[in-house]
This record gives C-alpha cells, structure tokens and sequence, in this order.
C-alpha cells in the first residue's frame, strides 16, 4: 500500500498510456476525429491567449536575465557547473526539439514559400523573406523561452531550494505546500507526465518517419510496417540502455556526438551549397528576422483569415509547451552550479543562434533548388516531408553521403530526445527524485516506442499530436502562474 501511495502519478499515467496505446491501435479514426475538432476549438477561442504567453515568456526571460536575479545561482553559492559548456549546449540541443528542426530545415520553408498567409502571393520574393524569417521564429526564441522559463523554476527550486523536481513545487508560493503536496499537485504532476509522453511520441513519430523515408529513397527499402517496427526496436533498445547508464555517460556522450556530427553536416551543406546565396540569405533573412519581430510574433487577424496561423504559428506554439514539461525537467537537471543569468543566456541565446544559422543555411539551399520549378512541382514535394531533405540534396555533390549523415543525425537525435524524456518521465512520477528507479526508465521508454509504432502503423501520427497539443491549454496556464510565483520566491530570498 505504502508502494502505491508512493507512486500514485507512477500508476494513473501508466494507466493513461495504455488507454492511449490501446485507442491509437482500434479507434484511430475516431481519435483522429475528437482530437480534431478540439484542437480547432482550441485555436479558434485561445490562439491569442497563446500568442500573448509566448510573448510574455520572452518578456520574462529577458527581464529576469538582466534583473538583479540574475547573480543568483542555481544551486549553492559554492556549487560548480556539473557538466562543460560544450557538454551542456549539447545536451540541450540534442534533449529537446533537434529531431523537428531536422524533418522541417527542408519542407517548412518550402511550405510557406509555395503557400504564405493571405496577402502574400506565393512564390514571390516576399514569400521567400516571410519564409525564412518565420522558420526563424518558429524554430527560435519562441520555442527556447517556453523550456527556459519551467526549466529555471524547476531549476531553482531543486537546488536552491532543496526540494524534489516536482513541477507542482514551482506553485507553492502562491498556493501553498499543503495543495502541491496533496491532491491538486499530483493532479499537475499527473497531467504534465500525460502531455509529455504524448508530445514525445508523436515528435519521435516524425523522426522514424523521415528515417524510413530516406532509407527507401537511398536504398529502396520499403516503408512498410515490418520496417518501422525493427527500426523502432533497435533505437528503443539503444535509448533505454543510455537512459539507465545516466546522464554522466550515456546521454552525454551521444549528444556530444551529435552536436560534433551536426557541424559537420552543417559545414558540408554549406561548401557544397550556393555558397554566396546562404550568406547573403543569412544577411538578408537575419535582418528581416529582427525588422520584423514583433509584427510577427504578435501575428493575428482579428477580422481576416486566420487559417494560417492557426495552423502553423499558433500550432507550434501549442506544440512546444506539449514539450515544456519534459525537457524542462531535463534542462533544470543538467544545469545546477549555473547562475540564472548565464541559465537564460545559455537555453535561449544559444541554441536560438545556432538554429538560425542552421536554417539560413539549408533554407537557401532548399529555395535555391527549386527556382525555376512550377508552383505544382514544390507543392508536390513538400506533400511528403519525410523525403523532400533527401530530394533536395540529389542535386549537390556528395549527396549519399549527406543523406547517410542526415538518417544517422536522425537517429541519435530520436535517441537522445527519448533518452532525455525517458529520464524526464521517470523523475516526474517518482516524487521528483533525481535519481529514478531503472524499471520506470524501462517502462516509459516502452511505452513512447509503442504509443509512436502504433500510430505510424494506423497510418497517422496526427490525432494524438493534434490532441496532446489542444491540451496544452491547462498546462500553458500552470505556465502562466510560475513565473509570478518564482518572482515571489527570488523576492523573498533577496529580503532575507
């Protein structure tokens, strides 16, 4: 009994998971359909609030960087950082969204080139500026504020303050420790694991996807159900074994070597690529980026067509705090002995640079290639994402060899995005102990790859990437309420 009261969030999700596994494989249409429809009621009536909270994340962070907060470190005073600065960026570039920024570098800006909001005639040179700069946004600061901000609380609370990487902890300034501690904290707790695990899947989904595409084009490997079965197996096996080794060796180890592959692959795109083109594309877009930031970051039509931006910006938005529990929980874990001020430089800053000089680069050449061609034609390629990258790269030199890059960068990416969440589910429902039992690490990770093989096998990763991104709309609220409560918390330090 003392088990099970120990491990109530452990349970129910579990519980959960299985009910979404055992859903996904039977009634996939009808998932399909329910998760539809609340997602566009969820666009329709709250694509605003959702704006408005990616802008307020940005506004905090920047404020708190410079604030006076800022010196305070994550940890004691006398605590050192655990891991290398280079270490540490790669561990949060590869823990988190590196998996997406790959499958889209190619097709999204394709896709807002060959059909851009309304007003925006396709094709043109305003489709490619608009283009760019909003892959920019999109892959940017928009998505690193929302890990940074529970990262930092999550952070500060566990080792400054000393308690467990509960999430439900960063609430306890405004609504006490008796509510974290009993039913309403398991309740967020339990809610965070349910919106982690779903946006996981689905985002690994993408990643098998893409990796079964590349090997068909290559090698005429066929994408069937058999094939991503054996490729889910092999990385399942290889994530877990990384997860129970720790994030001393195996998680730090594999991000390392992806970070090191990733340059590589950046570095081959660009000497093989329309070299003039990608800096004059990284002038001009950077430039556009920032000229336009708060127009489009604020982007709505408050009396026009709003389809756009429901489906794209407000989409991502709600996709990246589908994300914000797990890789918060990963961030706040590998980042004790930092200040919070080097903590915002170092999630924000960082990899917001880096992703931009990543998509300057493969943007140019994606836009580069198909000049020339009819609209048809790029609206054709980008209907399968999963190969347009491999499409692209046919007409470069070395283009085996930078897609073999491309499916093995693909590859470790899904290991260390489930590796990170494996560990991250395993924290959240075992009272936020940093150092959870081996056999939950077993059991989420199991569960991620079957929840991903079973949607893939069904024919549709959409329902339950578009149902665990509409309920995200209560945990962007929790969101919302930590960052008045860590304010709360730093002010109460400051004063003592």
């Amino acid at each position: 009994m003392s088990w099970f009261k120990n491990n109530t969030v452990f349970v129910f999700t579990l519980i959960i998971a299985i009910g979404v596994i055992v859903l996904g494989a039977v009634y996939s249409s009808v998932l399909g359909e329910i998760s539809g429809r609340f997602m566009s009621w969820v666009s329709h009536y709250f694509g605003w609030l959702y704006i408005l909270s990616i802008v307020a994340f940005i506004g905090f962070c920047v404020w708190i960087a410079i604030s006076k907060y800022g010196s305070i470190k994550l940890g004691k005073d006398d605590d050192k950082p655990e891991f290398s600065t280079f270490s540490w960026f790669s561990m949060l570039f590869c823990g988190s969204t590196g998996i997406g920024l790959v499958f889209w570098s190619i097709a999204e800006p394709l896709s807002h080139y060959a059909a851009p909001p309304t007003g925006i005639e396709p094709a043109s040179m305003g489709a490619i500026d608009f283009s760019i700069r909003t892959c920019y946004l999109h892959w940017g600061i928009t998505q690193w504020v929302c890990f940074a901000v529970v990262g930092l609380g999550i952070a500060y609370f566990q080792f400054r303050k000393g308690k467990n990487a509960q999430l439900s902890n960063l609430l306890t300034p405004l609504v006490g420790e008796k509510r974290t501690q009993g039913y309403f904290g398991k309740f967020i707790d339990g809610f965070s694991v349910v919106v982690s695990f779903s946006g996981v899947a689905t985002s690994l989904g993408l990643g098998v996807s893409q990796i079964c595409g590349g090997l068909e084009h290559l090698f005429g490997i066929p994408k069937t159900q058999e094939t991503v079965m054996w490729i889910i197996v092999f990385i399942t096996l290889v994530f877990i074994i990384s997860a129970i080794t720790g994030v001393y060796r195996g998680i730090k180890f594999l991000s390392n070597f992806n970070t090191y592959l990733a340059l590589a692959l950046l570095l081959i795109a660009f000497v093989v690529g329309p070299k003039t083109t990608i800096l004059n594309n990284l002038t001009n877009s950077l430039g556009q980026h920032i000229h336009y930031f708060f127009k489009d970051v604020f982007m709505t039509n408050a009396f026009g067509d709003n389809e756009w931006v429901m489906n794209w910006r407000v989409f991502y938005y709600a996709w990246f705090v589908a994300w914000v529990p797990f890789v918060g929980m990963f961030v706040a874990r590998i980042s004790r002995g930092r200040t919070i001020r080097e903590f915002i430089l170092g999630v924000v800053l960082v990899p917001t640079l880096f992703t931009i000089l990543w998509l300057a680069v493969f943007s140019a050449i994606a836009l580069s290639t198909v000049q020339g061609w009819s609209l048809e034609s790029v609206q054709q390629l980008i209907a399968s994402p999963e190969t347009a990258v491999f499409i692209v790269f046919e007409n470069y030199p070395f283009s085996r060899v930078i897609s073999i890059m491309i499916i093995v960068l693909l590859g470790v990416f899904f290991i260390t995005s489930a590796d990170s969440a494996t560990y991250s589910l395993s924290m959240m429902t075992s009272n936020g102990i940093i150092n959870p039992p081996t056999y939950k690490k077993v059991v989420w990770g199991v569960v991620v790859a079957a929840i991903a093989f079973i949607l893939l096998s069904a024919g549709s990763l959409k329902p339950l990437q578009t149902i665990s991104i509409a309920a995200t709309l209560p945990f962007l609220i929790i969101m919302i309420a930590m960052m008045p409560a860590l304010v709360k918390e730093l002010k109460k330090e400051r004063n003592a």
